[in-house]
């Protein structure tokens, strides 16, 4: 079969799933099948493009291991944890002999990726889709990646009109109530913004190493970060983006922000990693904690008028990639997530350097991935779509030039 045809068709069965120990998507199956036909290629990249990779990915392996193994770990939830990892490693091998950092490969799997998403949500929709909220658990996520894939096109080729889509995109998620897809194209808009100014245009193209340059960038985003939830604050408790959602607002503020006061799981996180900093609690680890922990957290933090979350029962609740790898596997299970970072930040750099069309996207791209590891778990779909993000991450950064595919 065509290789574009397969590119299409994974992403978009993603709405077919097996349900055993843990759940199992048909792609994968897929992705399991090309990995072994592709096996001596993909033992080549692990020599050269994906070296670094390979060697981060297996730490985070063995350390997940031995923490299952000292806690103990019950077969079924280390057999999750473990699976999750290995999926992760056989999607992004299989994935980057696919795409072969050919523009149009990730061109068509984006769009096998939106419609996947729309499948998933009519096949089986979740609770909370069902419950109403159409736009932030169903069709947001699907039309922004659409409308951001589309910025590719020969059509769209002013950056001035670039802008004005992704402001648009952060006016319309926000209006829906999808406050981090909002804040993502918020972030896009901004950074296509700034890039134009000649001062930006020269400090990257200066002499000065990349490293100083990611840096600075990392401090930008700092910055950005700081304006845009002081701008929200702002707004939000004059009233100016309505009476709900001062209320909204006021539920989840607290003495270290709204950012901890919607992903609650990052207080019981890092309680978790200062008792255990080295040794990690195993996968989808029990809470050893007191069932208050929570609560108890939030109130000493100053969060007084929300209500903790209880949706993860008696598990140790995590919410991201990276204090999620530090609480299940250890300190050296986030090494795999600080690579990724690392050439996240290089790739906003190395592609504000060039322009090309698919500078917004490749903005896009990399800003979601960075919200992802901080706060959305890596599990289930999350591994097999990080995988498509890091292929496209690592193009940016290894093509000297944009304009190559």
């Amino acid at each position: 079969m065509n290789h574009k045809i397969i590119l299409f068709l994974m992403p978009s069965l993603m709405f077919l799933k097996i349900k055993g120990i843990g759940v199992l998507y048909l792609p994968e199956l897929i992705s399991l099948f090309l990995f072994i036909q592709f096996f001596s290629k993909i033992i080549l990249l692990y020599k050269d493009q994906l070296k670094t990779f390979i060697l981060l990915i297996f730490l985070y392996l063995f350390v997940q291991v031995f923490s299952d193994l000292y806690r103990a770990t019950p077969s079924e939830d280390y057999l999750r944890g473990w699976s999750n990892i290995i999926f992760f490693l056989i999607h992004t091998s299989t994935l980057f002999v696919l795409l072969s950092n050919d523009k149009n490969n990730f061109f068509i799997f984006g769009l096998g990726y939106v419609l996947g998403i729309i499948l998933t949500t009519f096949y089986s929709p979740n609770i909370y889709f069902q419950g109403g909220s159409f736009w932030k658990f169903g069709y947001g996520t699907p039309i922004t990646f659409l409308i951001a894939l589309l910025t590719t096109s020969k059509f769209i080729q002013n950056n001035f009109i670039k802008i004005l889509i992704f402001l648009s995109l952060a006016i319309t998620n926000f209006y829906f109530g999808f406050r981090s897809l909002a804040g993502v194209c918020l972030f896009v808009s901004s950074i296509l913004f700034i890039v134009n100014f000649n001062s930006i245009h020269n400090f990257l193209n200066n002499k000065k190493s990349i490293q100083y340059k990611i840096v600075s960038s990392i401090l930008l985003i700092f910055i950005l970060t700081y304006l845009v939830n002081s701008s929200y604050a702002y707004l939000a408790i004059n009233e100016y983006l309505g009476v709900n959602e001062v209320a909204r607002y006021k539920s989840q503020i607290g003495s270290l922000g709204i950012l901890v006061g919607g992903r609650q799981e990052i207080l019981t996180s890092i309680y978790a990693i200062l008792n255990s900093p080295f040794i990690g609690y195993g996968s989808w680890a029990m809470n050893p904690f007191s069932d208050d922990l929570l609560q108890g957290l939030l109130l000493d933090f100053g969060y007084y008028n929300i209500q903790a979350f209880t949706y993860f029962d008696d598990r140790l609740p995590t919410h991201s990639h990276f204090f999620g790898a530090w609480v299940t596997a250890g300190i050296f299970g986030v090494f795999i997530w600080i690579w990724f970072l690392y050439n996240i930040f290089k790739a906003l750099v190395l592609n504000s350097m060039k322009k090309d069309n698919w500078n917004g996207f490749f903005y896009f791209i990399c800003i979601l991935m960075t919200w992802k590891i901080f706060f959305s778990t890596f599990a289930g779909e999350a591994r097999f779509y990080d995988a498509y993000y890091l292929c496209l991450i690592l193009f940016i950064v290894n093509k000297p030039s944009l304009n190559e595919k």
